[in-house]
């Protein structure tokens, strides 16, 4: 169900954010898109919204105020592993959809910081089960 998000992992791991001095001045001056397979990623999780309404990931925040992951702290925190496919994907797509607002902190923090590779491996893990 998420190959085509989990099938970025190998890139994702081999691209660094830091490598990009101005990388948030230039999100948000190209109107919040990044470059290379974090661009692909967004492009993938816009495309599984569409796919799969019966998520509800408009919902995003709701479903992860639902499952105790209502600020960056909890969510940083939280056990992958007990995680479901449905609160992974809104994990996604709030770290995408926060930056929309031109910020671009959220997404380079939570890829850098691993999170973003580690909710991916789940979803992954999820797959193969």
């Amino acid at each position: 169900m998420y190959e085509k998000l989990t099938a970025l992992i190998p890139v994702l791991q081999r691209e660094t954010f830091k490598e990009h001095q101005t990388l948030v001045e230039e999100y948000c001056n190209e109107g919040g898109s990044f470059g290379g397979a974090a661009h692909r990623l967004q492009a993938e999780l816009s495309n599984f919204m569409e796919e799969h309404p019966e998520f509800g990931l408009t919902q995003y925040h709701a479903i992860l105020k639902e499952n105790g992951l209502w600020n960056r702290d909890a969510l940083e925190n939280a056990d992958v592993e007990a995680l479901d496919g449905k609160v992974l994907m809104a994990l996604l797509v709030s770290a995408w959809r926060v930056d929309r607002r031109c910020m671009g902190t959220t997404f380079v923090a939570l890829y850098e910081s691993g999170h973003i590779l580690k909710w991916l491996e789940r979803l992954k893990a999820l797959d193969e089960a």
